[in-house]
């Protein structure tokens, strides 16, 4: 990032358990693997129909709630 003169905000940056053995890892903790919001949706962790990981995607709150505002007005006029 360097390169390209970019920094990362420290305080928009957080670790989050993630990826193939987060569950497993978290279970023992007594936590849930953590979720992100990236470009319009949330990613979290789940299985396929045959028990391996896989990445789920749904589109974030604040996104579809804005536009369900949007609807709203638009039918209310």
């Amino acid at each position: 990032m360097k390169h390209f003169g970019l920094e990362l905000g420290e305080s928009k940056s957080r670790l989050t358990e993630f990826g193939r053995y987060a569950q497993e890892q978290c279970g023992k903790k007594g936590k849930k693997p953590g979720t992100f919001t990236f470009l319009g949706f949330t990613h979290y962790c789940s299985k396929s129909r045959n028990g391996k990981f896989r990445v789920k995607r749904k589109t974030s709150r604040k996104k579809f709630a804005k536009k369900c505002r949007e609807v709203h007005r638009e039918i209310a006029k």
